[in-house]
């Protein structure tokens, strides 16, 4: 039994030297989030998307009852993300922070955290994605994810997204592609025709049954520490 499981984990980590993906650069995103960092060796932040209000990149509840926005700069034209701006709303990061210390100061890993997120919204970039890569990187460091992480924006996109995937795979030397069902199911990306291209295309396989999935990270990694690293990886 020994000797299988070390088989597993040793495939495991040769997919992962030639693994990526895509993410959309959200805010305070739930645990499950983090799983698909962890199988891959790069993952894409899609920054070149256009802008969407009132969407996952800047709206979070990060209790049943308590939402944060990072306010937005506006100009009336349609603009990626990587374009996009925070507003200079007075004190709007002291309001967040105000809101995450009421939710969660009693939580056991608390103070270990907080002082060093504080210090992530007290300097934050004007930049979106900056000031959002940033937090990205804090919960990385904290859940032990090594994954690299590269911007679409960098590339050409005058593509289909098919295509776009195939010149990363080309450019990065990636052998396998991994996907979530439900894009597939919505016809944002077609696997069928990367896998006819020789790109191996795979499912995330992602724990659906466990209580700490949809558990925000702030509360995860306040509860659990530096344990938060171990319990993340039974869901991936």
């Amino acid at each position: 039994m020994q000797k299988i499981l070390s088989l597993k984990i040793l495939i495991k980590e040769f997919i992962k030297i030639v693994s990526f993906s895509v993410a959309l650069p959200v805010y305070l995103p739930d645990v499950r989030y983090f799983t698909f960092f962890i199988p891959c060796k790069f993952m894409m932040i899609t920054d070149h998307l256009q802008y969407q209000k009132r969407s996952a990149v800047t709206h979070r509840y990060i209790t049943e009852n308590s939402k944060l926005t990072i306010p937005v700069e506006h100009n009336g034209l349609k603009q990626p993300l990587s374009s996009k701006k925070i507003a200079p709303v007075e004190k709007w990061n002291i309001k967040h922070l105000k809101r995450i210390r009421h939710q969660f100061h009693n939580l056991p890993y608390f103070y270990e955290y907080f002082y060093a997120l504080n210090d992530i919204y007290n300097n934050y970039d004007q930049h979106l994605v900056t000031f959002l890569e940033n937090l990205l990187g804090f919960f990385m460091q904290k859940l032990q994810i090594s994954t690299r992480i590269v911007h679409a924006s960098s590339f050409e996109q005058k593509t289909t997204l098919e295509n776009f995937l195939l010149n990363f795979s080309k450019v990065y030397n990636q052998k396998t592609f991994y996907f979530k069902k439900t894009d597939v199911a919505a016809g944002w990306i077609n696997v069928h025709e990367l896998e006819k291209k020789n790109l191996n295309c795979q499912a995330f396989n992602v724990a659906t049954q466990s209580k700490y999935g949809n558990i925000n990270i702030l509360e995860f990694l306040f509860t659990y520490g530096p344990e938060a690293s171990f319990l993340i990886r039974e869901l991936a």
